[in-house]
């Protein structure tokens, strides 16, 4: 895992989510989490890095996230 926590969202004015989900991309790839294709272990990756985007959101971002796109392929 990476030594710093990745960064909260939340939908306030001037908060910009391409920039957010490009350093959460970041912290990913400075975790050591190999999301590529293939293998169970890619799964497992996978559900993981779910996990904590999950436990990134806040507020009315955290709201949208689970009323518009948890559950949803």
């Amino acid at each position: 895992m990476a030594e710093y926590a990745s960064k909260r969202f939340c939908s306030l004015p001037g908060k910009d989510l391409l920039l957010w989900f490009q350093e959460f991309r970041q912290w990913v790839e400075a975790s050591g989490i190999d999301i590529g294709a293939g293998g169970a272990g890619s799964v497992r990756n996978r559900a993981r890095v779910l996990e904590v985007f999950e436990t990134c959101m806040e507020d009315d971002a955290r709201d949208w996230y689970e009323s518009k796109i948890k559950g949803k392929n």
